[in-house]
């Protein structure tokens, strides 16, 4: 789903080092470190993947493309995770209203 999602988004043209999945794990990573360099990015991804990139190379992958393709991947997710909350919900209503209507019906009597 990733690649086709980037290859949709026009992120991922051609076999790169640098992979939709490594470029993510890249990406957050220094969001949740709080990296605001290139060269500390740079140095992760060899830490992290093996990964010998320049950082020219990773500043050219914020485009407009990367952009699309990090949005698309979000919507992606996001409402594939409502769906099934809501499948599970619709199932779990489903099976409660079932097991209601399979209880004996008691009636009192005057």
């Amino acid at each position: 789903m990733l690649d086709k999602i980037a290859r949709s988004s026009k992120f991922l043209k051609r076999k790169s080092k640098l992979t939709p999945l490594v470029f993510l794990n890249i990406m957050f990573y220094a969001v949740e470190n709080e990296f605001k360099s290139l060269s500390r990015i740079v140095r992760n991804a060899h830490m992290a993947h093996s990964l010998k990139i320049r950082e020219q190379s990773i500043d050219e992958r914020f485009s407009p493309s990367s952009v699309a393709f990090t949005k698309e991947l979000i919507k992606e997710t996001l409402s594939s995770q409502v769906f099934s909350d809501i499948n599970s919900t619709e199932f779990r209503c489903s099976r409660e209203l079932e097991l209601r209507i399979q209880q004996p019906l008691r009636f009192m009597n005057p």
